[in-house]
């Protein structure tokens, strides 16, 4: 009876001890699989773990871990480039740029004097209270598109245009579309919401009825005064 209970002692040893090593095989692997699941602390990157079964998908941090049925998953924060898109309206003209050294005089084709040579078909010139920019070049005054404004939803009532002095000019800037006539903004600039505008081509006079479109947008703007260009002298010009 002694041997058959050492036996059986000896048995229950063995059995437990199969046991603990068994367990601490199961602690290993179950370690080493969640090892496996770790997402490596990349911040750059979002990480998820991702069920095997159910496909939830659950967001992690980028030091956490996947449990043993799950997938990591991880993603960059920012997604790829799109197509570009389409081209703006056009914006408002630029400041003009700094005047020219020396004292080059611009005369017209009967020797008088139109103005002076400011920069890169540039051309000072007083008129009344008014120092004016215009753009020049041997023909006479450039044409160019002259965009005019309104409050009114409709193109009625007074009309205004971008002041450049709203940039710190000391001059205002003349346009004209059909190089008769040139087109400026009033020393009195104001912050004025406006709703529709006309836009006259190189050629057209701005006399002629043009196309009413709309817009929305608040800019120091100031009303249009006009100029008799061909006052100012006979083209071609020339440079003294």
């Amino acid at each position: 009876m002694v041997l058959d209970k050492n036996k059986r002692g000896g048995k229950m040893m063995k059995i437990a001890r199969l046991i603990v090593l068994g367990t601490v095989a199961f602690g290993i692997n179950v370690a080493a699989v969640t090892a496996a699941f770790a997402h490596g602390g990349d911040k750059s990157l979002v990480h998820a773990c991702i069920n095997r079964f159910s496909k939830l998908v659950r967001i992690v941090g980028p030091n956490d871990s996947c449990g043993h049925i799950e997938i990591r998953r991880h993603w960059n924060i920012k997604g790829r480039e799109g197509p570009q898109g389409p081209q703006g309206p056009q914006g408002i003209q630029g400041p003009p740029g700094p005047a020219a050294s020396g004292g080059l005089i611009v005369k017209d084709s009967l020797g008088q004097v139109v103005g002076r040579w400011n920069y890169d078909y540039l051309m000072l010139r007083q008129v009344g209270a008014d120092l004016l920019n215009f753009y020049i070049d041997t023909n006479g005054f450039r044409r160019a598109y002259v965009t005019l404004y309104y409050a009114t939803p409709d193109c009625t009532g007074p009309r205004y245009m971008y002041s450049f002095r709203s940039f710190g000019e000391f001059y205002e800037t003349v346009l004209t579309s059909d190089g008769q006539t040139g087109y400026f903004a009033s020393v009195d600039v104001q912050e004025l919401a406006m709703r529709s505008y006309q836009q006259f081509v190189t050629g057209q006079p701005v006399s002629a009825s043009g196309n009413c479109l709309p817009t929305f947008f608040t800019e120091k703007m100031g009303l249009v005064s006009t100029i008799d260009l061909l006052s100012l002298g006979t083209p071609p010009f020339k440079l003294e």
